[in-house]
């Protein structure tokens, strides 16, 4: 869930997790699993993202769920 920490971050910014979701479809595998994570949307403020669970030889879907993520500066909007 990095996606959005490619730079670094201001001294002045702060974010908080505004929803979260899993689902999973099925027994986790046993040879471990690889996440894909997908930016949907991002505005100046909100991140919506998309990610998907495989395991790791089969590439079979395991789990799946969305985060949405805000951001902010401290003190302000």
């Amino acid at each position: 869930m990095a996606r959005w920490t490619i730079g670094a971050p201001s001294s002045n910014a702060w974010g908080a997790t505004i929803a979260l979701s899993a689902e999973f479809v099925g027994p986790l595998p046993k040879d471990g699993l690889v996440a894909h994570a997908a930016v949907r949307a991002r505005d100046a403020h909100i991140c919506w993202t998309d990610v998907t669970l495989v395991g790791s030889t089969s590439r079979a879907v395991h789990a799946f769920g969305t985060v949405v993520y805000r951001f902010s500066k401290k003190g302000g909007s």
